[in-house]
C-alpha cells in the first residue's frame, strides 16, 4: 500500500504541531501556580532548570523518611519497603507532597508505615534533608536539616 505524499505531510504536521502544543503546555502550568506533584519530572523537575547556584547555597541532594516508635527506636523508610515496593520517583513525589503539605494525609502516612513490623506504635515520622554546601573549591556536605516533623 502506496500513501500519498500529501497525507505523509499531513501526519508528520500533526505530530510537529503536537508536540509543540505540549511543550508549550509544559511551559506554561508552572506559572499558573498549580503543583505538578512530579509529572513532569524528568524534564521540568531537572535541576538545570532550577536557575543559578551560588556559593554558599544548599542543594537538596538526598531527603530520608525516618519513622520512630514509641520507645525511640527509628526506622528508615524507603520506596522498597511501602506498600507494594513503589517506583522510587513514586516513593520521592509521596515524600515531597508530605513535605510541602499542609494537610494531615494520613492515607499516604499509613502508606509509608503500614509494611513496617513496628507499624502500630510508630509515633512520629521526619522527612530529613541532607544538603550539599557550594564552596568555592566544590561542594561539601552540610548537617542534615529537619524538613517536617509529622505526629501521628
Amino acid at each position: 500500500m502506496v500513501i500519498p505524499d500529501n497525507i505523509k505531510k499531513i501526519v508528520i504536521i500533526a505530530f510537529v504541531a503536537s508536540v509543540t502544543l505540549f511543550q508549550l503546555y509544559i511551559s506554561i502550568l508552572p506559572l499558573t501556580g498549580k503543583a505538578m506533584l512530579g509529572w513532569y519530572w524528568p524534564f521540568i523537575d531537572y535541576p538545570m532548570y532550577h536557575g543559578a547556584i551560588n556559593e554558599g547555597d544548599h542543594i537538596p541532594v538526598r531527603t530520608i523518611v525516618i519513622a520512630r516508635d514509641s520507645s525511640g527506636n527509628e526506622t528508615e523508610i524507603t520506596a522498597d519497603m511501602v506498600g507494594n515496593g513503589i517506583s522510587l520517583f513514586r516513593f520521592l513525589n509521596l515524600v515531597q507532597t508530605l513535605e510541602k503539605s499542609d494537610e494531615e494525609h494520613t492515607n499516604l502516612v499509613n502508606l509509608l508505615t503500614s509494611n513496617l513490623d513496628n507499624s502500630d506504635n510508630i509515633v512520629e515520622i521526619d522527612l530529613l534533608n541532607y544538603p550539599l554546601v557550594i564552596k568555592r573549591d566544590g561542594a561539601e556536605e552540610a548537617p542534615s536539616e529537619l524538613l517536617k516533623r509529622i505526629d501521628l
